[in-house]
């Protein structure tokens, strides 16, 4: 299996596991850009609940990890990015409501309870789907 039909099929899966089976999931390959600092981001998720959309991102480091066989950073960036989906209405809501003191630590709550939910999901997920076929 290619590392980009890996991808797709892992996160179609993923979504109809989190009950987005109603929504739509769009793939951005996306490429290194010298003005932010993504030369290390695996993926980035973004949604709309209102319109039901899902928009993964994908970064070139996410083909090294493939290349490396390191599935294991693969499938848990893909997890804690759904779980954004999850968590970020709420967030969104919040951060809009808070000052320049709040913002960060804010964000810091949001990112460790990301990865909280993501480390529950990622322990009843089926093994087969942490490995390409």
């Amino acid at each position: 299996m290619t590392f980009e039909k890996w991808i797709v099929k892992t996160a179609e899966t993923l979504k109809s596991y989190f009950y987005f089976d109603d929504w739509s999931l769009e793939f951005s390959w996306r490429e290194l850009d010298e003005d932010h600092d993504n030369a290390t981001t695996v993926f980035s998720i973004s949604s709309d609940d209102s319109y039901q959309q899902i928009y993964l991102n994908i970064f070139p480091f996410a083909k090294v990890l493939w290349i490396e066989k390191d599935y294991n950073k693969l499938i848990t960036g893909l997890v804690h990015e759904f779980c954004h989906v999850l968590t970020d209405p709420l967030y969104k809501f919040g951060i809009n409501a808070a000052s320049n003191q709040t913002g960060p630590f804010l964000e810091n709550i949001r990112e460790r309870w990301t990865q909280k939910i993501a480390l529950v999901v990622l322990r009843s997920l089926p093994k087969k789907l942490w490995f390409p076929n």
